[in-house]
């Protein structure tokens, strides 16, 4: 067998993938996401979270 083992079967060598991350190139801040019930009204409904949305306006 001419094929070394580290060799895939097409012939070209193995190659890690040097992609960065968002976070690698500081594109995205590393804080942990906002919790529910620390959104603004606005938020809750901007994301969808009409569920929450109703119990936060009953609340009042």
């Amino acid at each position: 067998d001419s094929q070394s083992s580290s060799e895939p079967l097409d012939g070209f060598p193995l190659k890690h993938s040097n992609t960065l991350t968002n976070r690698q190139r500081g594109n995205e801040v590393s804080a942990l996401p906002a919790t529910l019930d620390t959104l603004s009204i606005h938020q809750l409904a901007a994301q969808g979270e009409l569920i929450q949305l109703k119990e936060h306006l009953r609340k009042g």
